[in-house]
């Protein structure tokens, strides 16, 4: 079974005297709006996936101490396993 990795990155902002959340999200040329995700290299750790897809996805360098298990999906018609990530960006908004 395959295994993939999937980060959800999360950013918190205040805008009012509520909190607001951004999901990052992309336009991927051939399949529409995707979360930012990938399959697990030779002898890597999911955790490790996980924060080599998001930088080589989205740029993003975060360390693997802002990300957070959630919970791993399987699907056995298409022979995978997807471990899922929260992932906490604490930059400001622009």
């Amino acid at each position: 079974m395959q295994t993939k990795v999937c980060p959800i990155v999360l950013r918190a902002f205040p805008i009012s005297p509520q909190i607001n959340l951004e999901i990052l999200l992309f336009r991927h040329p051939d399949h529409n709006i995707q979360l930012v995700k990938g399959t697990l290299e030779d002898q890597e750790n999911p955790l490790a996936a996980a924060v080599r897809e998001l930088w080589e996805e989205s740029g993003l360098q975060v360390e693997a101490s802002d990300f957070s298990f959630f919970k791993e999906f399987i699907f056995p018609k298409h022979q995978q396993t997807w471990q899922v990530y929260w992932v906490k960006i604490k930059e400001e908004r622009d």
